[in-house]
This record gives C-alpha cells, sequence and structure tokens, in this order.
C-alpha cells in the first residue's frame, strides 16, 4: 500500500520515522567531479550541514547496488573537503584547505575508503613537501598537484591505475617519484616541467608524452585514453590505438589542430561526448567496432570531417538535435549525454537500455517527454537536471535509488510515479520542482534525504 504524502509533510514525517537519527545530513565542481570533471555547472552548497566523522549511513544505501560511482555533495573531514558515493561507499577529495608541509591522506573517511583525488585539489599549494597517498587510492585526476614546486617526493601506491593530464606538472622541486602500480589510463603533461627530476620508477611513456607530442603509440595494455588526455595537444599529428582500449573519456583530444586522421579500434565501445571537439582539421575518422554507450556531439566543431566510417548515429546527433531515436543494441546513455543539448524535444529509447548516466540530459530545456524503459535499473545524479519543459515522467520498476538533484529545477514537472523498488531519495532529488505538490511514496522508501524536496 502506497502513502499519499504532501511533500512538506513527507520531509518533516516520513525522514525522521524512516531513517530515524542516521538520515544523511546534505548540503558541486563539475562533470570534474571526475576524476574530475572541469566544466560541469556548479550547485550551491549553502545552508548545508556537514555531516560529521562518526555518521553511519543507512543499511539502505550500503546494499543497494550501482554499477559505476555517482559522487556528490560537498563534506568536511579535518583540512579536507570530500565527495563522497554512499552507495558503493567511496570517496574523492575535492580540496585541501590547510598549509601543512607533510600531509596523510586517510584511507578511510567515516568508514568510506578514500579512491580519488580530483582535479586541481592541491593546485598552487606552495607549503607542501610530502604527501603520504592511502593504499585505498585508485585515481589522481587532472591538474591535482599542478605547480606544487615545494614538493620534493612522491609515492604512487600500486592500486593507482590513473594519474591525470599535467598531474604534477610544474612541480619543478620534484626530484623523486615512485609509481609502485601499473596505469591503465593513458594521459599526457603528467611530469610537464618537473625539470628537478633525478629518481624516476615508473611507465617510460609517463615522461615522454608532454604537450608537446607529435606522433604517440599508446602501449599495449592501456584500457582507457583519459579525460583531457591530449588536451591542446596542438602539434599531435598522428596515435596510435591499441586493441586493449575500452574507452575514450571527455575532451581526449580536445583542440587537437594538427590531426587529421584517426582509426579506432575494435575493442572501444565507449566514446565520451565532446572527445574529438574543435579538431578543426579531422577529416578521415574509422572507428572499426560496435560503441555499446550513446552521447551526442562526439565530434562537435569537426567541420572538416569528409570520410567517416562507424556507426551512423556519431556524426548525426550533435548538440543541435531536436529529435533522437537511439539504435538498439544501445544499453546505457552516457554521462552527459545531451547535456546544454537546448533544443531535444523528443527522444526514443530502446529496449536495450538498462543505465542513464549523471548529467545525461542536464538543460535540455525543452525536452517534453520521455519514456524510460523497463530495463532501465540505474539514472545517474543531475540526469534530467533543469528540463524545464518536462512535466510529467515514469520511473521502471528496477531503480532503487533517486540520487542526487536528479530533478532539480524542472520546473513544471508535476507528476511522477516511482516504482516499487525505490529504496532511498537522495539530496535535491526534486529541489526547486515547485509544481510537484503531490507524490505517492512506496512502501519500500527508508530513506528521504532532508533536502530532497527543498525550493
Amino acid at each position: 500500500m502506497k502513502k499519499s504524502l504532501l511533500i512538506f509533510v513527507l520531509v518533516g514525517i516520513l525522514f525522521i520515522e524512516a531513517c530515524g537519527p542516521t538520515g544523511i545530513k546534505a548540503g558541486q565542481e563539475s562533470v570534474d567531479s571526475e576524476a574530475g570533471n572541469e566544466n560541469t555547472p556548479t550547485t550551491a552548497t549553502t545552508n548545508t550541514p556537514t555531516p560529521t566523522a562518526t555518521h553511519t549511513p543507512s543499511p539502505v544505501l550500503t546494499n543497494t547496488p550501482i554499477p559505476v560511482p555517482d559522487f556528490g555533495g560537498d563534506y568536511v573531514y579535518e583540512d579536507f573537503t570530500y565527495e563522497a558515493d554512499k552507495v558503493l561507499r567511496k570517496v574523492r577529495i575535492k580540496r585541501y584547505r590547510a598549509s601543512q608541509k607533510e600531509i596523510v591522506i586517510p584511507d578511510t573517511i567515516d568508514g568510506m575508503n578514500v579512491v580519488g583525488i580530483n582535479a586541481f585539489t592541491f593546485e598552487g599549494n606552495q607549503d607542501i613537501e610530502k604527501v603520504i597517498l592511502p593504499e585505498s587510492l585508485v585515481e589522481i585526476g587532472n591538474y591535482a598537484f599542478q605547480g606544487c614546486r615545494g614538493l620534493r617526493s612522491i609515492v604512487i601506491p600500486k592500486n593507482v591505475t590513473s594519474i591525470g593530464t599535467n598531474a604534477f606538472a610544474n612541480c619543478d622541486g620534484l626530484i623523486e617519484i615512485d609509481i609502485k602500480g601499473e596505469l591503465t589510463s593513458f594521459n599526457t603533461g603528467i611530469l610537464q616541467g618537473c625539470d628537478s627530476l633525478k629518481k624516476y620508477n615508473g611507465p617510460d611513456w609517463v615522461r615522454k608524452n608532454n604537450s608537446d607530442v607529435e606522433k604517440c603509440v599508446i602501449p599495449e595494455g592501456i584500457t582507457q585514453i583519459g579525460r583531457r588526455a591530449f588536451n591542446n595537444c596542438e602539434k599531435l599529428t598522428d596515435v596510435t590505438i591499441p586493441n586493449s582500449v575500452t574507452s575514450i573519456e571527455d575532451y581526449a583530444f580536445y583542440n587537437c589542430l594538427n590531426l587529421k586522421k584517426i582509426i579506432i579500434p575494435e575493442s572501444v565501445t565507449y566514446i565520451a561526448k565532446d572527445s574529438f571537439e574543435n579538431c578543426r582539421n579531422l577529416q578521415d575518422v574509422e572507428i572499426k567496432g560496435n560503441l555499446t554507450t550513446f552521447v551526442a556531439g562526439i565530434f562537435e566543431d569537426c567541420k572538416n570531417l569528409s570520410a567517416y566510417k562507424g556507426p551512423e548515429w556519431v556524426t548525426q546527433y550533435n548538440s543541435d538535435v531536436k529529435e533522437c531515436i537511439i539504435p538498439e543494441g544501445v544499453n546505457c546513455i552516457g554521462d552527459r549525454a545531451f547535456e546544454e543539448c537546448r533544443k531535444l524535444e523528443k527522444i526514443i529509447i530502446p529496449d536495450s537500455v538498462t543505465s542513464i548516466g549523471k548529467w545525461a540530459f542536464f538543460w535540455a530545456e525543452n525536452l517534453k517527454d520521455i519514456v524510460i524503459p523497463n530495463e532501465v535499473t540505474c539514472i545517474g545524479q543531475h540526469a534530467f537536471g533543469s528540463c524545464k519543459a518536462l512535466k510529467e515522467i515514469t520511473i521502471p520498476e528496477g531503480v532503487t535509488v533517486l540520487r542526487e538533484y536528479t530533478f532539480s529545477s524542472c520546473d513544471n514537472l508535476s507528476v511522477i510515479k516511482l516504482p516499487k523498488t525505490i529504496k532511498a531519495i537522495e539530496r535535491g532529488v526534486f529541489f526547486g520542482c515547485s509544481k510537484l505538490e503531490n507524490i505517492e511514496i512506496p512502501d519500500n522508501v527508508i530513506e528521504i534525504n532532508d533536502d530532497a524536496f527543498l525550493e
């Protein structure tokens, strides 16, 4: 049996009854979230309570599987600001607010593993001389330690598989770096400008490939071409991608003005939005495999592209798309797939799709109607944020969590149907949904964030 509750009653009563004292208190840099997404709009965090270090999240979140981490929010632990995926129990460090010479980044915060350091986290910090990284760490974001001129030495733990573009660029006091593990994500400029480096242990390619690279052979074993990997490598004319690569991330070849031809091997199943944006002289592209993740605008502003071989939809849909039919066989609508596609009014999604990425339809302000297939079980944070023309939507059975700000600022959303499988509604899901006056909450919901319905 479902309970029909007015929103203000729901926030005031159901949260207390269902969550008790363990309800998550809440309170955004970009799709840098990524691992740092440097370009995604921010969300205000005013009047946001800060969780304490002893906080214990509700069991619903620890027992709810989600395919990929979906980080959000700003929280504070000692001198660190961090974001957390409370479903997968993982943390990414976003900012450091002190001026110590030696920094120890913890393995866990609030019982969650520290897995990432976001883009720009320590950029330009002149006080740091030594950083001790946790064994739990798997990723260091773009520009994370750029310009830390006092940094002398650093050991990269064995579990780190990705060090972002320019992560240690212009650390001209850096003498020693020891990369213990195997990097599977390729980026350039990691040690660019580290002119004092004397002792180096790690893959050869890390030192060889900087922003002035002209020809690049990505080594076998690399599985990902990272976010902004060749960003502004204006001299790049030739790149060879091995069959081990499965994904090419956001802005990977952004503004590579002299790149004219590229062959993408059969192993690649995902090419992110804007991966080749502003490659003005790119003329010849061959995508040998089938892409299973859909995004619009892979070759945005590649105005000289004349010889193309690959999935038809890749060059068919850009940011000015009005109507879109996603082909059968695609199983994911990727992160930022239609972000700021402001002319988009209609989309048809096939039953093969099982997940919708974060920021997927963010600011598709003219999207009036969307039917989410029953097979979809995961919808990322901000997925439909600022879809101002959207009036009604049904969430399919199988979705268990409504992630942060999923429908924020959907000014005309008045009807939403939730499935019986929903167990948690996170912060800001219906932020600014002023026309959503009534909502039926299924009995299985046991956690509603106290900011879920903020106006």
